[in-house]
């Protein structure tokens, strides 16, 4: 019995409530009622995995209720705070710009723990382009142009065309 075999498994290598609120949360992502709160008694990377999941379906809000408690039990995880930096800023209203902020901020930590994760910066600039224009502070368009050069820099993207044209527009603007 293969639940027999697992659960021995679990108490022999001290596992049982790992497995069990992983099994939990498979449980919940495949055929539980959407609509119930984000459980808190779940492992680090099975919240993670529970706000990779409310994201997917949508539910930004209470992605960023999963994120924040994986961030909790795991401070020093850059792919946590990225993942409720992406969901911050997909559930953010058109003008809350507390939010972007904290999306920003959230991006600058990624970084701060691991400056390798080039997709930070790409985030981070987009964002601040977002937050300038919606308050016209030329420092967020400065900080962006930074942020996307660094990205375009370090990912080595010759191709993206997208964000050369961002960075190519925001240059004029700085000089006009």
């Amino acid at each position: 019995d293969p639940s027999r075999s697992m659960r021995a498994y679990s108490q022999r290598f001290g596992i049982t409530d790992a497995v069990e609120s992983t099994v939990t949360a498979f449980d919940r992502a495949h055929g539980a009622d959407q609509s119930l709160p984000v459980p808190l008694d779940l492992t680090p990377d099975a919240q993670l995995l529970e706000g990779d999941r409310r994201y997917s379906i949508t539910d930004y809000d209470e992605a960023v209720g999963a994120y924040t408690v994986s961030i909790n039990r795991n401070p020093d995880s850059a792919l946590r705070h990225y993942k409720r930096g992406l969901a911050r800023r997909a559930a953010v209203d058109a003008l809350d710009e507390q939010a972007l902020q904290l999306a920003v901020e959230d991006f600058s930590r990624t970084l701060e723990l691991d400056t390798t994760f080039i997709t930070a910066y790409r985030a981070r600039g987009l964002t601040r382009l977002e937050l300038w224009a919606q308050t016209g502070d030329e420092s967020y368009r400065q900080a962006a142009l930074r942020d996307l050069q660094d990205y375009f820099r370090l990912a080595e993207l010759a191709s993206d065309d997208e964000i050369a044209a961002l960075i190519t527009s925001l240059e004029a603007a700085l000089v006009d």
